[in-house]
């Protein structure tokens, strides 16, 4: 078909006259239609020779055309229809079922029959309906509406939306609706009637959509507001909300009535800004502007509020600025809180506690308060600083646990749990360290309490180191002055018993020689005469040892030379003492005189060397040496025995097994002794012992079990007999302000040598052992001298603490001293020979000279 020609027109398509059209082209006549679909729907349906109808848009008129194309001989009759506008409401009819399709609303139309039941059948639902009822749209075509209702429907409210339906009027109602496992939901419905050309109500549309959140948010804010209002009501604070743009404000019934007359009850916020104190108004209102201009969402102030009566009120209020989108400020709620018993109970308070701060600050005693929980030390007196040595900033950054020594630790923690705010807990034979190394002896008072609003422990510590050293050094006192009168006591009845003794003996040895006079006495009776006479010559000699023992022997005293005795009786003890035992003597070349019976002096030294050899079996070293000695106040009242003065000394050293205390505590008894039966009477030391008292002078033992022994004899020396101190001529004591770290097991002589040393300017530092001196080395600062004892119990003795201290401060120097004699030190090898000795007992001046000498490094 090559071309398609119009032979009659009915309705074109256009506006051009038919005159025109006539007897001409379709292509001709429309240009717009060629290469178009039309065109090729047109020449198809004249090839097929068929009718063909479609629908086709012509661009060239903008609109759609349903075409219908009848074949015939002389070619087609084509019929076209404008349904452009039927088409557009068709796509709009599609979009609108799309989107009600897709809508989270529920879509519901029924029918208009309201009164019979079943009630109006449902003849449209969207999907939306499953989501919330779990309804499929199928299920509930047909049915009505009621399927949703249930118990708790309102029928007030449906009858209400009967009512306006049946008016034909639109209506909008909330009710509660059911899915279609029970659980209900809040539904808000938009219901309109749809009517017909005649106006006939013919279906209902309803529109559905869950509020259930809102509807528990509306409640929730209801009873919030309820709350509100009540709470505001029942508080003893004045509640206030102030609406800006009309300046209503509304406030609790109780408030007013506190600051106002009756006739005179705020009826806007003026008449309570009105009220507030002069001094204070500007800069509450300026506060209060600025809050409101500003952006935030809170304001608080403090002031003086006017009472009804004319006095005033100190308040604090506070409030939430509301602001709505646009961020001004519509509104502001808030609370005024009258405080004015509670400043003035903070002002009692505050005075109260600058009173407590001043007693706590003047209390006499060291008190410390510390955080219960953390156990920081939170609050210290004066005292406490004075006491301790630190700093108050650098206690405050301590814990209680810094004041122990480590073993001490458990008994801390043991101690706290009798702690109670009720009483206070008193806490005795407690260790504090301080500062410089050193430990006190404390007496604690400790009581919880709450300290800054925070669980604490107030202790109070009083400093008992002096009393308790007082109470030790008496004790030991009264312990030897006992053991000093038992002796006496003891040596008073083998006195008795002696003299009774030698009246026996006497009669016993006198017929012994009258009958070995005889002529005629058998020779085995003269032997057994003779041994009864050498019994009784031994039984004299035990006597006489009683008599020396109980200081009622008669001696003949005369001035002799300690020297010369050693020397003499030398030969003498090292045939007796074995050759086992290695023997040695130091004489002092300037050694005094002393008035003593020779041959009791002899038989003391007799007998101390016996006594030695035969505490070493296995044998070993001993050491005589002689000196001379003064002894100050000092040290004469650590033995009852002793009196000051000048002696001559007589030492005897052994490196034996050494005696314990209970031991030790008897060793001057009569017939007691540690040896086996028949290898001892027990009266050696008891007999040196009355010899030395009788003559004015007395004995000491020094000894370490596992070490060896010392026994020292103190002869009072030749022009002073009478045991008066010798007049002695003043000496220069060198004096010093070093740091010594003194180190002695033994607590009444650590505290002299203490004392000496303080006395003489340095600063002293004390260790009861070898561990605790480690700590105060390791604590600092560093010591310029180490003063120490050298045989100490425990694993660190003065050799090992002074290697360790070499260690740690190789320029510090170091001075023993001990019961032993350097010559001795070095003989029973516990110190290496050239080392600096100070032997005990030593004078104040002996002391110093040996400490500057150490200090300086001079011998």
């Amino acid at each position: 078909m090559g071309s398609l020609r119009s032979t009659r027109i009915g309705t074109l398509p256009s506006s051009t006259s038919d005159t025109d059209l006539y007897d001409r082209s379709l292509w001709e006549m429309f240009p717009d239609i060629v290469g178009s679909g039309l065109e090729q729907q047109l020449r198809e349906a004249a090839a097929r020779q068929e009718v063909t109808t479609f629908v086709e848009y012509d661009p060239g008129l903008a609109k759609w055309f349903s075409v219908r194309a009848y074949p015939s001989s002389e070619g087609l009759a084509v019929y076209f229809q404008d349904v452009t506008s039927s088409r557009e409401q068709r796509e709009q009819l599609a979009l609108l079922e799309a989107a009600v399709s897709r809508s989270n609303d529920i879509f519901l139309i029924t029918k208009a029959n309201l009164i019979d039941e079943p009630g109006p059948g449902i003849v449209y639902a969207n999907d939306a309906v499953t989501k919330l009822t779990g309804y499929r749209p199928e299920e509930l075509i047909g049915k009505s509406p009621r399927i949703f209702q249930g118990p708790a429907t309102s029928r007030t409210e449906l009858a209400r939306i009967r009512t306006t339906l049946e008016a034909g009027s639109p209506v909008r109602a909330e009710l509660i609706n059911y899915a279609k496992d029970g659980a209900a939901y809040w539904a808000e419905l938009d219901i309109a009637p749809i009517v017909d050309d005649t106006s006939r109500i013919t279906h209902f549309v309803s529109v559905q959509r869950d509020i259930t959140e809102r509807k528990a948010s509306q409640d929730a804010l209801a009873i919030s507001e309820l709350r509100f209002r009540t709470v505001a009501q029942l508080s003893a604070d004045i509640v206030w909300d102030w609406e800006l743009a009309s300046n209503v404000i509304w406030q609790t019934e109780d408030g007013p009535a506190r600051y106002f007359k009756p006739e005179d009850k705020p009826a806007s916020p003026e008449s309570w800004l009105e009220r507030i104190h002069p001094e204070d108004s500007e800069r509450v209102l300026g506060d209060l502007i600025a809050a409101l201009r500003g952006g935030g969402d809170e304001w608080s102030a403090e002031y003086r509020l006017r009472r009804a009566d004319g006095s005033y009120s100190q308040m604090i209020a506070r409030a939430a600025v509301i602001r709505n989108h646009l961020g001004k400020a519509v509104r502001i709620v808030g609370s005024a809180e009258d405080v004015t018993e509670q400043r003035e109970l903070e002002d009692r308070v505050r005075h109260s506690e600058e009173s407590y701060r001043t007693l706590f600050q003047a209390a006499p005693y060291a008190i410390i308060v510390k955080d219960r929980d953390s156990h920081r030390l939170i609050a210290v007196n004066d005292a406490a600083v004075k006491q301790y040595g630190w700093s108050r900033e650098e206690m405050l950054a301590m814990t209680m646990k810094d004041f122990y020594a480590p073993e001490d630790l458990q008994e801390l923690a043991d101690s706290q749990r009798s702690y109670s705010s009720e009483h206070s807990s008193l806490l005795k034979n407690v260790r504090h360290r301080r500062k410089d190394g050193t430990f006190i002896d404390v007496e604690m008072a400790v009581r919880l309490l709450e300290y800054d609003g925070r669980p604490a422990t107030l202790a109070v510590m009083s400093d008992v180191s002096d009393r308790l050293r007082g109470e030790r050094e008496r004790v030991a006192a009264e312990e030897q002055l006992r053991a000093s009168q038992r002796l006496d006591v003891v040596g008073k009845l083998t006195g008795g018993v002696a003299h009774d003794f030698n009246n026996i003996l006497m009669v016993i040895m006198a017929n012994v020689d009258a009958v070995l006079d005889a002529e005629d006495v058998a020779s085995e009776t003269r032997r057994s005469i003779e041994r009864i006479g050498g019994a009784a010559e031994r039984a004299a000699q035990l006597t006489r040892q009683l008599l020396a023992f109980s200081r009622k022997q008669t001696l003949r005293p005369q001035k002799i030379n300690l020297n010369d005795l050693v020397v003499a009786t030398g030969t003498l003890l090292r045939r007796t003492l074995g050759e086992h035992i290695e023997m040695n003597s130091v004489l002092a070349d300037d050694l005094w005189e002393t008035n003593a019976d020779r041959s009791q002096v002899e038989a003391a030294i007799i007998n101390l060397c016996i006594n030695a050899r035969d505490a070493m079996p296995g044998g070993g070293r001993l050491l005589i040496r002689t000196g001379n000695v003064t002894l100050d106040e000092d040290h004469a009242a650590l033995d009852p025995e002793a009196r000051p003065g000048d002696y001559v000394c007589l030492s005897v050293t052994d490196t034996g097994t050494g005696m314990t205390q209970e031991v030790l505590s008897r060793a001057f008894e009569p017939f007691f002794t540690t040896k086996e039966v028949g290898k001892g009477t027990g009266l050696g030391l008891s007999m040196v012992y009355g010899f030395a008292k009788q003559s004015k002078g007395h004995v000491s033992i020094y000894s370490e079990l596992g070490h060896g022994t010392v026994v020292r004899l103190y002869l009072p020396r030749a022009d002073q007999q009478d045991g008066a101190k010798t007049a002695t001529p003043d000496i220069h004591i060198p004096r010093g302000t070093e740091r010594v770290l003194v180190v002695e097991d033994e607590d009444q002589v650590r505290a002299i040598v203490a004392g000496q040393l303080s006395s003489l300017g340095y600063t002293v530092i004390e260790a009861s052992n070898g561990e605790a001196a480690l700590g105060k080395l390791h604590a600092g600062p560093a010591f310029d001298l180490l003063l120490t004892d050298v045989i100490m119990p425990g694993a660190v003795n003065g050799k090992v603490l002074a290697s360790r201290a070499a260690g740690l401060y190789p320029d510090m120097r170091v001075l023993f001293m001990s019961g032993y004699s350097d010559d001795a030190i070095s003989t029973l090898g516990v110190l290496n020979p050239g080392v600096s000795l100070l032997t005990k007992p030593f004078r104040k001046v002996d002391l110093a000279v040996a400490v500057r000498h150490a200090v300086e490094g001079t011998r």
